[in-house]
């Protein structure tokens, strides 16, 4: 898809795997850019599933971000993961966390400072879950539920 788009891409297009998104600032724009996209696909004989399809809204999930006029968010179904997510009793189930949480890390101010008592406890025979851990955990999941990040 990278290739058959290349001449777009990051003007007013974004692809991952078979994912397509077209940004524009105007509704002319879009609808000609829309048009650009779906001949290319044309040309190449690619398809389009149209219940996989929605076109000239004004938000769109894409990749775990909320994308609209007003900048990029988090997804709320994420922050509502993230919110409800158990304290991790086991390096596997703190990965998983620090995993999801790491996908966000650019929404949250010193990410890495807050969450460093966390990846210590990923290190060898280090799992010996803490206070320490405790705050940063609660931190962690507060700073990607609130403020800016939202």
């Amino acid at each position: 898809m990278n290739d058959v788009l290349r001449p777009y891409l990051r003007r007013f297009v974004l692809v991952f795997f078979d994912d397509i998104l077209i940004y524009n600032t105007s509704w002319v724009e879009h609808l000609q850019h829309i048009a650009i996209v779906l001949n290319e696909l044309r040309a190449h004989r690619l398809h389009l599933k149209r219940s996989k399809c929605s076109f000239g809204t004004a938000s769109v999930a894409y990749l775990g971000h909320v994308i609209s006029a007003d900048g990029v968010a988090m997804d709320a179904d994420k922050v509502a993961a993230v919110a409800a997510w158990p304290t991790p009793h086991s390096p596997r189930a703190l990965r998983g966390f620090l995993g999801l949480a790491g996908y966000y890390w650019k929404f949250i101010r010193d990410f890495g400072l807050i969450a460093s008592p966390l990846t210590r406890l990923l290190r060898r025979d280090a799992f010996t879950w803490d206070d320490e851990a405790t705050a940063a955990f609660e931190a962690l999941k507060g700073a990607l539920t609130t403020g800016p990040v939202l």
